[in-house]
């Protein structure tokens, strides 16, 4: 349990609260543990909205079912993040999105009463709740304009422009970025196949625009990466 409470002082809802406290604040609430293998179902949306996850170990993935029937990937979520956040208080009464393991997963599941609770408790965790939310709202926004980007260029360049001004844990130094994922990742994460997203990455290494090894990316130029998104 002691890795349990670990990964939950790691998690934005417990953002400057004692690792103490945590244990005592679940200590006189219910919660359950479920472990899932790589590709199980963690929350469909055909699920009723009662309850939030935080997982502990391993990755998940956030899913949207659009109405042609094309799955969009919109999230690959990590240890400390949390799924169902904005449904569970929703007018809605499933998730709108569903969480599939990508391996071996942990999740540590709160009601919405038990989640009052916490609140209740330290009002301090009711406002980590709604800035989490705030930016989870944030990012989907985000990723909906970056697949509304008609090339690959664009998204590519999109990705990494928003990645240098929201996303200060990726930045090496000021024009080095390192990416959270692989390559094939990042692929899906922008709904466009591997070797496409590795030609286009050269062409734009071939301009003198970017280069790039593994997962580390050099911005050359951020005047001519900002003009292949309005092109």
């Amino acid at each position: 349990m002691k890795q349990t409470f670990l990964c939950l002082k790691q998690c934005s809802l417990f953002a400057g609260i004692d690792f103490d406290d945590i244990e005592t604040y679940f200590s006189s609430i219910n919660y359950n543990i479920k472990k899932y293998n790589a590709n199980d179902v963690c929350v469909s949306t055909i699920d009723i909205s009662d309850r939030l996850g935080i997982i502990i170990e391993g990755l998940v993935d956030i899913e949207k079912c659009f109405p042609n029937g094309k799955m969009i990937l919109i999230e690959r979520k990590r240890p400390s993040q949390i799924i169902g956040e904005a449904s569970i208080f929703s007018q809605y009464e499933t998730y709108t999105k569903s969480a599939i393991a990508s391996k071996k997963s942990t999740i540590l599941y709160i009601t919405k009463v038990n989640l009052m609770r916490l609140f209740e408790k330290n009002n301090k965790i009711m406002l980590n709740y709604l800035e989490y939310i705030s930016n989870s709202a944030l990012f989907l926004e985000y990723k909906i304009g970056l697949l509304s980007l008609k090339s690959i260029k664009g998204k590519i360049s999109g990705y990494l422009l928003h990645s240098l001004q929201y996303e200060k844990n990726l930045i090496v130094s000021n024009n080095i970025l390192k990416l959270p994922f692989s390559k094939k990742e990042w692929a899906e994460f922008m709904d466009v196949s591997r070797t496409s997203l590795s030609r286009e990455l050269k062409v734009l290494e071939l301009d003198g625009i970017l280069s790039f090894e593994k997962r580390f990316i050099v911005i050359n130029d951020i005047n001519r990466l900002k003009e292949i998104i309005y092109q």
